[in-house]
């Protein structure tokens, strides 16, 4: 008897121990599951974290960038009737005007097609080849990324590099004066390739026609606006 005690002792020691293990291993499973679930969630929370601040970002960057072109646009207003002076602080601030885009563009933070064709307008009014070449990149990222509207600054762009190499340009979107003393005065677009590109295809850029550049250069010897503005709709 005292045999059958010991075993059935024995026994119930081990259903105990069984039942034990069994309960310490799903109280295991359950911890990890929490656990896992406590890092899927925070991994979760931080991916929308990221994600919104990045939006955040984003947007900062384009408030940025659009207050840059608003204000190399708005120094703009009354060109043609510039001094010498007038134009030489004007240089001044697009060089700061660059200087910002450029950190904005290191850092990544440019993303639409208008973030880009802002950008290159302010390098467009740049005064190195440099300048003009990454303008006209921009231009074209500007409409991979579906920014129809930058047509003309990739025309515009792309004629001021040609220019700034000593190359003729080839929409005819440059207009210079032919003096500068005592004030601007006297136009013309040379060097200029009017062979090259038609008239159809300069309209497809938004660029006025050669008969229009005629008008433009006239009005401009003698410190008038444009009768025959370039650009797309919304943006000149």
């Amino acid at each position: 008897m005292q045999a059958n005690a010991g075993r059935n002792f024995r026994a119930l020691i081990l259903a105990v121990l069984a039942m034990s293990f069994a309960i310490g291993t799903r109280m295991v499973l359950k911890t990890r599951a929490a656990t896992q679930a406590a890092q899927t969630t925070r991994g979760q929370q931080a991916k929308q974290a990221r994600s919104k601040n990045a939006a955040t970002g984003a947007a900062a960057a384009s408030d940025t960038i659009k207050q840059l072109f608003d204000e190399d646009q708005k120094d703009r207003q009354g060109a043609m009737s510039f001094t010498p002076e007038q134009w030489k602080r004007m240089a001044a601030r697009d060089m700061e005007r660059r200087r910002a885009a450029h950190k904005l563009l290191d850092a990544g933070a440019l993303k639409t097609g208008g973030d880009f064709e802002d950008a290159s307008f302010i390098f467009q009014h740049g005064d190195t080849p440099q300048d003009y070449l990454l303008a006209h990149i921009l231009a074209m990222a500007a409409m991979e990324k579906g920014d129809a509207q930058a047509r003309w600054i990739a025309a515009a762009t792309l004629d001021r590099y040609l220019q700034a190499i000593k190359e003729p340009q080839v929409f005819g979107t440059q207009y210079k004066w032919t003096a500068m003393k005592p004030n601007p005065h006297g136009a013309t677009q040379a060097p200029y390739d009017k062979a090259l590109v038609s008239d159809a295809l300069r309209k497809d850029f938004c660029v006025t026609t050669q008969a229009g550049q005629q008008k433009n250069v006239e009005a401009m010897a003698v410190g008038k606006d444009f009768p025959s503005p370039d650009g797309c709709p919304e943006k000149q």
